[in-house]
């Protein structure tokens, strides 16, 4: 469990703990011990490893320890950051990259009946839709991909700091209706 120590994942450990045993994975040491001791305090079976998403080496050492304990049935993804303190290189190490790492070191140890959930952020909409980024991600499969995010990063940072965070889509009009979007 990525982000076990923030409100969802919290909730989603104090479910699973019920039947599973959990291991809590995140950057912050103080966060997963308090998260820990919560979950203790239910009952709950758990572990902590100190994981930064955003390193493949880490992610990996956690995917490895997690099939030490025994079948992996359950991965829940929820780690991630918001543009509201983060700077967008940081937003695709994390919310991009580390999602990446997290299926590519856990899918070989996935047990055959097991489930991985990645929950997603809007944190890619606080960026400008360019062909640029476009071709980037269509780029996700060559080696240099990760430099051409982190290229258009830089570009679009630069570029959200001197709109600020709000853009107005193509064709809107200050009379339309703000609403849900599903």
């Amino acid at each position: 469990m990525t982000g076990g120590h923030g409100g969802m994942g919290k909730a989603i450990c104090k479910e699973l703990g019920k039947t599973s045993a959990i291991v809590l994975a995140g950057r912050n040491p103080a966060k997963l011990e308090t998260a820990k001791a919560e979950l203790d305090e239910l009952g709950v079976e758990s572990d902590l490893c100190k994981t930064d998403i955003a390193d493949r080496a880490q992610v990996q050492a956690l995917a490895d320890y997690a099939a030490s304990l025994g079948s992996v049935k359950q991965i829940i993804h929820t780690s991630g950051v918001s543009p509201s303190d983060t700077g967008t290189e940081n937003i695709i190490k994390i919310n991009a990259v580390g999602t990446v790492n997290m299926v590519e070191a856990f899918y070989p140890v996935l047990a055959k009946d097991g489930v991985m959930i990645n929950f997603a952020s809007v944190a890619a909409y606080t960026m400008p839709q360019t062909d640029e980024w476009t071709e980037a991600f269509e780029a996700w499969n060559e080696p240099n991909f990760y430099d051409r995010l982190l290229s258009h990063a830089h570009a679009s940072e630069a570029h959200r700091q001197s709109t600020g965070n709000c853009r107005k889509s193509a064709g809107a009009d200050s009379g339309r209706t703000l609403g849900p979007s599903l």
